[in-house]
C-alpha cells in the first residue's frame, strides 16, 4: 500500500470549519486507499512536538515575521530559525519512507522542497499540489487592509512566486473551482488538473440541541454564522454590523457567531458587545455544538462579499435544510443551487439584515432536491483515489 504524506498548516483531527474540513475529509477518503500520514502544524503559547503533530509558539512565530497575517508561509521560516527541531521533523519524516506527498494550500512547499533537497523525501517523490485558493489573489484582498505600497506588493509577490513554484514543481493538481483550475492550467497546461469542490458532510451529530433550544430562548429568530479567523470572514461579519446588525432587538433576532472568526472581529475591530447585543459571539466550539446549534436555529448567515475558491459553509448551508440568508458572492461555485428552496440571497447588506428581521415560518427545517447530496464529502472526492493511482503510475 503506498504512503501519503500530507502538510496542512492546521492540525485537522477535529475539525471545525474552513479548510480543516477539506484536508480532514481528504485524508478520510484516500485512508480507504492508501496508509496517509498528515504532517500538521498548530500555533499555541508553548512549542511541542508529537510525532507529525507540531505546535509552534505563537509569540516567537510572531517575532520572526512580523503579523499574524503570515503565520502560513511564516512556519518556513520559523523552521529555519529552529535547526533543532527541524531536524527532529525531519527524522520523524523520514522513517514513513513516503511515496506522495500532498502540499495543501501550497504554504508549506519550501518544507518539502528542503525535505527532498536533504534525502527525507525520495527524490522521485509524487508531488500533489491540492489548491484551496488563488492564494495570491486572496492574500493581496487580506492584506490590503493592513498593508499598503511597495511593502503591500512585496509580500503579495512572496505568496505568488511560492504559489507558481508549487504549481510548477507539481505531478498532479487539484483544485475546488473551475476558475482555478483555469488560472492553474494557464501556468501547467501539461500537468493534470482536476477540480474537487468544496462539500461538506451535513448534520450529523445533534446531542447537543437541547443546550442550543435553552441559549435559543431568549430572542424569536435565532440565525447562526459559523467560520474561520479569517479576513473575507471578518470583513463580512463587520459589513453586517456596518448596515445596522446591532441595532436591532434581541428579543426579535440575534445572530450567534461560532468559530474564531468571533474572535477576529474582536481584535480586528475592538468591538464592545453587551448582555442584550443581538450578535452573540461564541468563538471556537465542537462540532457537535456546531451541529446541535445549526439544527436549533432559525437558519444560516452567510455574510460573504470577498475571497477566492469556492465556500465550504455554502454546502454546509445548502445541507442544514434550514433557511440560508446569503450575500450572492456566498453562492460562488454553487450557482446551480440558486434556486433551492428557503433561500434569501442579496448584493446588499441591509436586505440581509432585514430578512434576518421578518423572516418567518420560524426553525422549520427545509426540504431540498436530492441533488443537494452531490456536496456530500464522500461523492464529491469519489475519483479521488483513482486520479492519484492513475496519475502515479504514468509518472512512474
Amino acid at each position: 500500500m503506498k504512503k501519503i504524506l500530507q502538510l496542512t498548516t492546521y492540525p485537522i483531527e477535529n475539525p471545525d470549519h474552513g479548510g480543516k474540513l477539506r484536508c480532514h475529509n481528504i485524508r478520510k477518503v484516500l485512508r480507504k486507499d492508501f496508509e496517509v500520514e498528515t504532517l500538521s502544524f498548530d500555533v499555541q503559547e508553548q512549542e511541542s512536538i508529537n510525532d507529525l503533530s507540531i505546535t509552534l509558539n505563537q509569540s516567537e512565530l510572531n517575532d520572526i515575521v512580523g503579523h499574524y497575517y503570515f503565520f502560513d508561509w511564516g512556519i518556513n521560516n520559523y523552521l529555519a530559525k529552529k535547526e533543532s527541531l527541524k531536524k527532529t521533523i525531519f527524522k520523524n519524516v523520514q522513517t514513513y519512507a513516503f511515496d506522495i506527498v500532498i502540499v495543501e494550500q501550497g504554504f508549506l512547499w519550501p518544507v518539502v522542497k528542503e525535505m527532498i533537497e536533504e534525502g527525507v523525501l525520495k527524490e522521485n517523490i509524487f508531488i500533489i499540489y491540492s489548491s484551496h485558493n488563488i492564494e495570491y489573489q486572496m492574500k493581496e484582498e487580506i492584506y490590503q487592509d493592513t498593508f499598503s505600497g511597495q511593502e503591500l506588493i512585496n509580500y503579495v509577490h512572496k505568496v505568488k512566486e511560492l504559489e507558481h513554484d508549487m504549481i510548477k514543481s507539481s505531478d498532479l493538481i487539484f483544485a475546488v473551482s473551475q476558475n482555478d483550475v483555469d488560472y492553474i492550467k494557464n501556468i501547467v497546461p501539461q500537468t493534470n488538473v482536476f477540480l474537487y469542490r468544496n462539500g461538506h458532510n451535513g448534520i450529523e451529530d445533534i446531542s447537543l440541541i437541547d443546550k442550543w433550544k435553552d441559549k435559543f430562548t431568549g430572542s424569536k429568530r435565532n440565525w447562526v454564522y459559523i467560520a474561520s479567523w479569517h479576513g473575507p470572514n471578518i470583513n463580512g461579519l463587520y459589513k453586517l454590523i456596518e448596515n445596522g446588525l446591532l441595532e436591532l432587538d434581541s428579543n426579535e433576532v440575534t445572530l450567534w457567531v461560532l468559530g474564531s472568526v468571533g474572535p477576529g472581529l474582536i481584535h480586528e475591530h475592538n468591538i464592545k458587545l453587551d448582555e442584550n447585543s443581538p450578535l452573540k459571539i461564541i468563538g471556537a466550539t465542537s462540532s457537535e455544538d456546531i451541529d446541535s446549534a445549526i439544527s436549533a436555529s432559525t437558519g444560516i448567515v452567510l455574510p460573504i462579499w470577498e475571497g477566492g475558491g469556492s465556500n465550504l459553509k455554502t454546502a454546509q448551508a445548502l445541507l442544514s435544510n434550514k433557511k440560508i440568508i446569503a450575500a450572492t458572492f456566498a453562492f460562488r461555485g454553487f450557482e446551480n443551487f440558486l434556486n433551492e428552496s428557503g433561500l434569501f440571497v442579496s448584493e446588499n447588506a441591509s436586505e440581509l439584515i432585514k430578512e434576518m428581521s421578518t423572516s418567518e415560518n420560524l426553525n422549520q427545517n427545509i426540504e431540498r432536491k436530492s441533488s443537494v447530496n452531490d456536496l456530500k464529502w464522500d461523492n464529491l472526492l469519489s475519483s479521488l483515489t483513482t486520479a492519484i493511482n492513475k496519475n502515479y503510475e504514468e509518472k512512474k
